[in-house]
């Protein structure tokens, strides 16, 4: 009996480890076949699984960091290629990636490090070598970068990108006749690549030789129509050229592929301006201050545009902004004289008249004090079509300062899980916590509940059935706290707020010990706020003006926030008074606390909802759209790394638009 328990007692043991062995080879199996044909998320919710069961997997951490890559999350990929470094320090891949990475985020140092170390491990790799001499590039190491390259192509003749990537060193150095050479040797070791026909297009732009760039990048267009890069050029040789119809549509394909391309719209508004498209040119100008609102190019040419126009008081505010970016502007000082004298105000024209002289006077006497100072006292200069003064990416939506809006994740509240379905996604999520299977347990086995921030859609059929389960419950018992609870629940999911509220409100008075009842309840209280607050805004009365044109209302000190925002408050903090550990009403409540403008406070609330739930993903990304909020991008990206490895894709959509910078100190 003591051999047969002993025997039983080690199965016992080792099964779990068998088990563990097996889950770890299938989800590596199938991890790698999800990152072969692209799917990445899917490909770093396998890896996850097999660093839960075997922590020191250095394969896992590194093809997750691969994935991760993939979808732009570099801070992320990072740290799971120093992991994998860690557990395997001769893993040669991995030193290798980490160096791609820090390149990405412009810690050139630090990647060099790396590549280095990744050398010394391979000193024949030729791939290796060209990534050294790609970093070396964007360090500006010209020379060393041709010795890396050279290097790469003594090993492997036919290394495409390492003819592309010595192209640019020989162009940064002068050497266009070297710097064409190889950009042809790599289109004929591959001719269906567009960025090689792209790179030699830039290198004869460079060299005024407009025809054969454009010839370039037609062909680059030919392979890669959705490239915004190649249009951009494309559009900027056509200028050289004269065409300046054919410039304007490829700006537009650009802002087609890339909308957020300010460097596009502000290009195309001077092109429309000069074919006498006025009206166009001023749409597209708004578009640029709508991307960067402190743009003093553009706040200068559409007061001119308006100034055409004779919208003297539109142009004169514009002149204006202009100098208050620039308090030095000469140009802007005379035009906005000259607006003001159409306007009869002969004082205020003749001192912006003697402000401008004097500007004029003071640099005649010293000179300029530096290049910006001369072109901004010249504003002739903001005639000329910018080429690659800034860096050619999309602007982020933090850029875009589209009034700072936070679209966070949605608040969890408890609802009825109508289906199979519901529930093994509740148990997959994580979030079947103790207190949530205890209120089941209250139930009939045909209703269950679930904790969720993404509100299912219930039948009315549906919903008017489990009303009468509930009024059959009060039949028997017109005090039950859980039928009107489960009222509630129903009510809240058909969207009847005000029948809901009654019902929790019922609940509470015959229990007033239910933590999920007042977060319910608080939910409720915030979505009638949000729905008082969106009437205030948008169906404020209209007035009329002296003029006689309809107005909105002078936007002064915003509305008080509705008392229901304090009542939801109230509901939150009486979950964590009778529940400490409920980290969903930390959630909700940091919710609330970004909507009421106190942010260091959401951001703590966020904190201990981690802290209770560590896999809650979506705490990690209202914490990090929070932190961008603060413009602390630092923190934000780390946060929007773990929000995405805990599975919440749309985490890495943020990240692509506020994590390419490198944050090293």
């Amino acid at each position: 009996m003591l051999k047969r328990s002993l025997q039983i007692l080690l199965l016992v043991s080792l099964s779990p480890c068998l088990i563990s062995q097996v889950n770890t080879n299938y989800f590596m199996t199938v991890g790698r076949n999800e990152l072969s044909v692209g799917n990445n998320a899917e490909a770093i919710n396998k890896f996850n699984t097999v660093i839960r069961f075997d922590k020191d997997n250095f394969e896992a951490y590194f093809l997750r960091g691969i994935a991760k890559y993939q979808l732009g999350d570099l801070i992320g990929s990072e740290n799971d290629f120093t992991k994998t470094l860690d557990l395997h320090p001769l893993f040669v891949h991995a030193w290798h990636y980490r160096g791609l990475v820090r390149d990405n985020l412009q810690d050139y140092y630090k990647a060099l490090q790396d590549l280095d170390r990744a050398i010394a491990i391979e000193p024949f790799d030729p791939d290796l070598l060209v990534s050294r001499g790609t970093v070396r590039i964007h360090m500006g190491s010209y020379l060393w970068s041709l010795i890396d390259l050279d290097s790469a192509l003594r090993i492997d003749p036919a290394n495409k990108l390492a003819y592309m990537n010595r192209a640019v060193a020989k162009a940064s150095l002068k050497d266009y006749e070297g710097a064409l050479k190889d950009c042809s040797k790599a289109i004929k070791l591959d001719p269906y690549r567009d960025d090689a026909y792209l790179r030699r297009g830039i290198i004869r732009y460079e060299t005024e030789d407009y025809t054969g760039a454009i010839e370039d990048f037609r062909q680059a267009l030919k392979i890669n129509p959705d490239n915004p890069y190649t249009w951009f050029n494309k559009a900027l040789t056509g200028y050289h050229t004269g065409d300046t119809l054919g410039a304007i549509h490829d700006y537009s394909q650009v802002i087609g592929l890339d909308p957020y391309n300010a460097l596009s719209f502000y290009n195309r508004a001077l092109l429309k301006a000069q074919t006498n498209d006025l009206y166009g040119a001023l749409e597209d100008y708004n578009k640029v201050l709508l991307l960067n609102p402190d743009n003093i190019y553009t706040y200068y040419n559409r007061a001119v545009i308006y100034h055409i126009l004779e919208d003297y008081r539109s142009a004169i505010a514009d002149y204006t902004k202009s100098i208050e970016l620039f308090p030095d502007f000469a140009g802007a000082y005379l035009n906005r004289s000259e607006a003001k004298r159409m306007l009869k105000d002969e004082k205020g024209a003749y001192a912006d008249y003697l402000k401008a002289i004097e500007i004029i006077d003071v640099i005649r006497v010293h000179g300029y004090d530096s290049l910006t100072v001369q072109q901004f006292a010249d504003s002739a200069y903001f005639d000329k079509i910018m080429e690659l003064d800034a860096d050619f990416v999309a602007l982020s939506l933090k850029e875009a300062n589209l009034d700072k809006s936070i679209d966070l994740e949605l608040a969890f509240m408890v609802q009825y899980a109508f289906d199979d379905r519901m529930i093994l996604e509740q148990s997959r999520s994580g979030y079947a916590f103790d207190d949530l299977k205890k209120l089941n347990s209250l139930y009939p086995e045909e209703i269950q509940f679930s904790m969720s921030n993404n509100q299912a859609e219930i039948s009315l059929e549906r919903a008017y059935k489990r009303l009468n389960v509930a009024d059959s419950l009060l039949s028997a018992d017109p005090s039950s706290a859980k039928a009107y609870f489960l009222k509630g629940v129903i009510n809240s999911m058909v969207r009847n707020y005000n029948s809901a509220l009654q019902d929790y409100d019922k609940s509470i008075q015959m229990d007033p010990g239910q933590p999920l009842a007042y977060l319910n309840r608080g939910y409720i209280l915030f979505e009638m706020a949000e729905r008082a607050f969106v009437d205030n805004k948008y169906y404020q009365p209209v007035t009329i003006t002296w003029e006689g044109k309809a107005s909105e209302p002078a936007k002064t000190e915003e509305a008080p926030f509705s008392p229901d925002y304090q009542r939801a408050m109230d509901d939150y903090n009486k979950v964590i008074r009778l529940q400490p550990g409920n980290s969903f009403a930390y959630f909700n409540r940091a919710n609330l606390k970004v909507r009421m403008k106190d942010y260091s406070g959401a951001i703590q609330d966020y904190s201990r909802a981690i802290e209770h739930e560590p896999g809650l993903a979506e705490a990690y990304f209202n914490r990090a759209l929070t932190l961008i909020y603060l413009n602390d991008n630092k923190s934000a990206c780390a946060d929007l790394s773990k929000a995405g490895e805990l599975g919440l894709d749309k985490a890495y959509k943020v990240i692509k638009q506020y994590c390419k910078t490198s944050y090293s100190n």
